[in-house]
């Protein structure tokens, strides 16, 4: 495994958190998720992705003063990646002449924009469909997924299960108001239906 080290700034911390969070999963295993995608936009639409990266700003990175005059300190990370990610980030850094620590927060920036685009506050708590207790499901997958789950797991460093997780996120987050809008919560009983229009 390789090294990254690098700050961020407690917006893009809060951001992230809030992402991890809705998932029940490490920060760090979404920072990896983000990475990851962010390298294959530069590898497959590396148009697309000179243009997000072109218009994002560094972001600032130094400590925040709070309402009471006391400065907050951005969030620092040593974290493992594999050798296909720390590789990739290098070739950016190259490439548009940056240092590790401006690429990592743009590429955590362009990622976090992306998926929060669509992510509504209502969704993280929504009238207690999620709960303290997680959920376990046994998923039945054929020898091809499984198969293309190990390699993902493989570049990067993210578990199966937990790539399982972000995968099944990202899909709720990008299409819950397709279902979620038709469903409401009877305040009397707690129980859920179904409006079919």
């Amino acid at each position: 495994m390789y090294k990254l080290n690098y700050k961020i700034s407690l917006n893009s911390y809060t951001r992230l958190n809030r992402y991890a969070t809705s998932l029940n999963l490490p920060i760090q295993t979404v920072m990896r998720y983000i990475l990851t995608k962010q390298i294959h936009c530069y590898m497959y639409t590396p148009e697309l992705f000179n243009k997000n990266y072109l218009n994002c700003k560094p972001k600032d990175t130094y400590g925040t003063t709070d309402d009471y005059g006391a400065e907050k300190l951005p969030k620092s990370y040593s974290m493992e990646v594999t050798k296909y990610i720390y590789n990739y980030v290098q070739s950016i850094k190259r490439q548009y002449n940056n240092k590790t620590n401006v690429v990592i927060n743009n590429l955590l920036h362009i990622g976090i924009n992306d998926i929060l685009s669509n992510f509504d506050i209502k969704f993280a708590t929504p009238h207690k469909l999620l709960t303290a207790n997680t959920k376990q499901y046994s998923i039945p997958l054929s020898a091809e997924f499984t198969g293309h789950l190990q390699n993902i797991s493989c570049i990067t460093g993210i578990k199966i299960n937990q790539l399982i997780s972000l995968i099944v996120g990202d899909y709720l987050i990008e299409h819950y108001t397709d279902y979620d809008n038709n469903i409401y919560m009877n305040p009397e009983t707690g129980n859920y239906r179904y409006d079919v229009w």
